[in-house]
């Protein structure tokens, strides 16, 4: 708030850490604020989220987009934000396309990079970008917010908090679940495990396995995959980490 209404805010942003911990949703009220003085409206006139295609990719067309859209002046917001979602898909060719928007932004522009791991980024592309970390949630910060917002019980808060890595957002998505089970074992919570594991030993000697496990978690989510094959692509995950 102070930024904005002072008029500091950087030209673009990098906000980064795992899933389901408020990056994109900070984006948004960030815009929301700029556009109408609250942090909770919707239907936002200045503000457009760019996600991968169908290929699962942020390529050069959606690149287009993007110039395109931060080319025009903003019609209420004090400036247009273009928020880039999964950054981990953009394409080499994308990135290399975003760097000049990058080194010379215009003035009515607010560009957000949202990112599991900021070191998928080109080095020239991330140093022109303010950066943000988002760190996940405690386990007892996430069992209140189930209690006190969500009105679930202590126990089964405790249980989804343990299955949420520290992400508020996936707790929500297991309390949203019509059936209510708990989350099988598959390969995205194994990823989920083996990405924590190496985040708690904090070094940096262990950045090239969180690399490469943060990509092969972005790609695994665009499959659904059986029982056998969950179990098969974990026996792969661990002799390639």
């Amino acid at each position: 708030m102070r930024a904005a209404e002072r008029n500091m805010l950087h030209a673009s942003y990098c906000l980064f850490g795992d899933e389901g911990i408020g990056k994109k949703t900070t984006a948004q009220e960030v815009a929301s604020y700029l556009e109408t003085g609250s942090f909770d409206s919707h239907n936002l006139i200045d503000m457009h989220i760019f996600s991968p295609n169908e290929k699962g990719t942020i390529g050069i067309d959606e690149v287009r987009e993007i110039k395109e859209f931060c080319s025009k002046a903003p019609l209420k917001s004090k400036r247009r934000t273009a928020i880039i979602d999964s950054a981990e898909s953009m394409t080499d060719q994308a990135q290399s396309a975003l760097l000049k928007l990058f080194e010379d932004p215009m003035e009515h522009t607010l560009i957000f990079v949202i990112a599991r791991n900021k070191d998928v980024l080109f080095t020239p592309l991330l140093s022109r970008m303010h950066t943000i970390y988002f760190s996940r949630f405690s386990r007892k910060q996430v069992v209140d917010f189930l209690v006190e917002q969500e009105h679930i019980s202590g126990s089964i808060a405790e249980r989804i908090a343990e299955q949420s890595f520290g992400s508020l957002g996936r707790a929500l998505s297991i309390v949203h679940k019509k059936d209510q089970e708990e989350i099988k074992e598959s390969v995205e919570t194994y990823l989920e495990k083996s990405i924590e594991s190496y985040y708690q030993k904090g070094s940096m000697k262990y950045a090239d396995i969180l690399k490469k496990l943060l990509k092969k978690e972005a790609e695994i989510k665009n499959f659904t995959l059986s029982g056998p094959l969950q179990k098969r692509a974990i026996q792969y995950f661990e002799s390639r980490v």
